[in-house]
């Protein structure tokens, strides 16, 4: 859900969620944060290296389970009856409407 081509999957998942469910950017890192770790345990159980996760999911977190099945039906709702192209284009046209970079570097006093 959300991907479409190759390379940095999670990335751009998470990404791609943040976008879809949230518009306030400490939203949008919260929902990023959290898709791409369920992402990862995901991916390591899928591979069969779900042992170097085995501390992670020993003292796992069910809130961030309960929150992500949350985050994955606001998408679902959001994305019903789109087409896959037309939610694509929707996205892709987010990242690119940003403003300048310099403009975000100010505002952490980096220039």
């Amino acid at each position: 859900m959300l991907v479409k081509g190759d390379g940095e999957l999670s990335f751009r998942v998470a990404l791609y969620t943040s976008f879809v469910v949230d518009t306030n950017i400490e939203k949008r890192k919260e929902v990023f944060n959290l898709v791409k770790y369920m992402y990862d345990i995901r991916s390591k159980s899928v591979h069969g290296e779900i042992v170097s996760k085995y501390k992670k999911l020993k003292n796992f977190d069910y809130d961030k389970y309960y929150r992500f099945k949350e985050i994955v039906s606001e998408v679902l709702i959001k994305t019903y009856g789109k087409k896959e192209d037309e939610v694509f284009n929707a996205l892709e046209s987010m990242i690119y409407c940003s403003d300048k970079f310099e403009d975000y570097l100010k505002g952490y006093n980096l220039i």
